[in-house]
């Protein structure tokens, strides 16, 4: 990915994880988003949690 950004500056990037695990189906379930849609989010986003 190739980014150029004009007249600003990233001073600080903050990353927050959950304190436990959780399986991708119990993750679908808290959610409550079905598999379909997960998989159009994660291919949007383009954060993939291999499982």
């Amino acid at each position: 990915m190739k980014l150029t950004i004009n007249n600003h500056s990233i001073k600080a990037i903050s990353v927050v994880l959950p304190k436990n695990f959780r399986t991708q189906q119990e993750q679908l379930s808290y959610i409550g988003l079905s598999e379909n849609k997960f998989k159009i989010l994660q291919q949007n986003s383009g954060i993939l949690n291999p499982l």
